[in-house]
This record gives C-alpha cells, structure tokens and sequence, in this order.
C-alpha cells in the first residue's frame, strides 16, 4: 500500500496490493483503552468471544479449568520473582514470558476475538497444568482425587465430542454458508445469466465454488466501497449482490440465491425454489 511492494504474481499464487494500509487493527494506544483489557478478560475467564462458530459454551479449556489455570499464574509470578531475587535462571520463566508476550499482543489489537488472539490460547495451557500439578501436590494424600479428575475430564471431554459434532454443526451451519455451495452448483448447472445473491454470503465464497478465473474477476468486480480494508464486493461476472433487509424481487435476475426465511416471498411471487440445507435458488424457466 506504501508502494514499496507491487501486486506478488507467480504462476501458482498471487497476492493483491492493499486498497488501504490496515494499521488501525493493531496500535500501541490500544494498550491504555479499557476495552482492550475487558476484551482480554472475556477470552480469559468467559473462554468466547460471542461469535457463535467460535466456541462452545464448554469453553476453550473448560471452564471448570479457570481456577487452575489462575492459580497456576499466580505460581508463575511468584517463581518468577523468587529467581529474580535468587538471581538464578529457571527454564519454566520462559513460559510465563510466552503469556505476557501473548497478552501483550492481544491487547494491541483492536477488538480481539479467538481467532486473532491465537496466541494467547497455547500459552493458557501451562498455568492450567502448573495449577493442576500443584493442587495435586497440596492434596496429595487424597488417594482417589486424581482418578476423579480423569473421570471428570473424560466425561467434560465426552460431552464435548456429542454437542459438538452433532448439536454444534447443525448451529452453526447458517455461519458456515452450509448450501451455498449446491446454490452454486444448480445455477450453472441451469446456466442462469443474472443471479442475484443473497449479500449475507460472502463473495468469496462464490468466486471458490465457481471457479472463477481471476482474471476475469478482477476486469469485472465492481465495490461498494473501495478504497477499504474491507472491500463490499457490489458485483463481478454474473452474479450481483443484494441487501437482504431490503430485497427487491424483479425480472431482470434470471435466478436468486436466497436465504431460506426469504422462500416464502419468492413463492409467493411464482418463482420455483430449489432448496440445499440453508439457503435456495429462486428461479423461473
């Protein structure tokens, strides 16, 4: 974008020149705003950024794992600053400076979510076993307590796999755009001209199930709002995207590729509707 790096082509990948510099996303003034760290607090102690696709309501670690892995911070802290006074080096003080750095980098971004703050997950593992460990330790003449927590675990662990492979896809099978790829399919399959699509649906996704030669992308996309860091793709080749709050139903599309609470309106209107999982095509021959 600053004109130090041209558009990357190669004969196997190709990598776009930035509408705009996206530096917004990541910013040392991020450290002092309040939202950072309530943000940070919310991936932490809630384990979800409320992004339904994102997690379960098991948590990332289980939630049952929040006071371990606090306790095991704790004794993270303190070893820390019981080796500083020693003036000895101890290895697992690596670990701690992986989290703070993690933390760190969390907080300079704008609006974290689980995916963004990937770091931080990896390094949450190691408090939560030094918190285990030293629970163990504390109550080590409890003969049975580490056979409860493997049966408890294996059991969080069981109805974990259930919901999410199960429960969870079918959740979050409208996040997913589950259909959209058959949608695809029948419109070239029936070589419709002019399809409007439901704008719901991400461009990118119908660029991947057609096949769209990028070339022929790039001399027909038309944007909503470019220059931007994230580019509303208006239209390329034959498809057109439309607002779905605010869809008008008209005979200059061939077909539509629609949400499955718009079928009834297309119904109504004479159009035939061809179903896959969540969404439909609304044509008429």
């Amino acid at each position: 974008y600053n004109g130090l790096i041209v558009e990357i082509k190669t004969m196997l990948i190709s990598i776009p020149k930035m509408a705009v510099m996206r530096d917004s996303e990541i910013k040392l003034s991020n450290l002092i705003k309040p939202t950072s760290y309530l943000y940070l607090l919310k991936l932490i102690f809630w384990q979800g950024d409320g992004l339904k696709h994102n997690s379960t309501y098991f948590g990332l670690f289980y939630k049952s794992s929040i006071p371990f892995m606090t306790l095991g911070f704790f004794l993270q802290v303190k070893d820390f600053i019981l080796s500083v006074k020693k003036k000895e080096f101890k290895a697992q003080n690596l670990f701690l400076t992986s989290l703070v750095c993690a933390i760190i980098t969390t907080l300079l971004l704008y609006k974290p979510n689980i995916n963004r703050a990937n770091a931080l997950h990896f390094n949450l593992l190691f408090p939560t076993a030094i918190g285990l460990n030293a629970f163990f330790n504390y109550f080590k003449k409890a003969k049975y307590l580490k056979r409860i927590f493997v049966v408890g675990y294996s059991v969080l662990t069981i109805a974990f796999c259930g919901v999410y492979f199960v429960k969870f896809d079918k959740d979050i099978s409208y996040n997913f755009r589950r259909g959209v790829k058959e949608c695809v399919e029948f419109v070239k399959q029936n070589e419709f001209e002019k399809v409007s699509v439901d704008s719901d649906i991400y461009y990118s996704q119908i660029l991947f199930y057609d096949k769209t030669p990028v070339k022929n992308y790039r001399q027909t996309v038309k944007y909503q709002n470019y220059p931007n860091a994230f580019l509303i793709v208006d239209s390329f080749e034959n498809y057109y995207f439309f607002d779905n709050s605010v869809i008008e139903i008209s005979d200059s599309f061939n077909a539509y590729i629609i949400a499955n609470s718009d079928r009834q309106r297309f119904i109504d209107s004479g159009y035939n509707v061809q179903t896959f999982y969540e969404f439909s095509v609304a044509y008429k021959l």
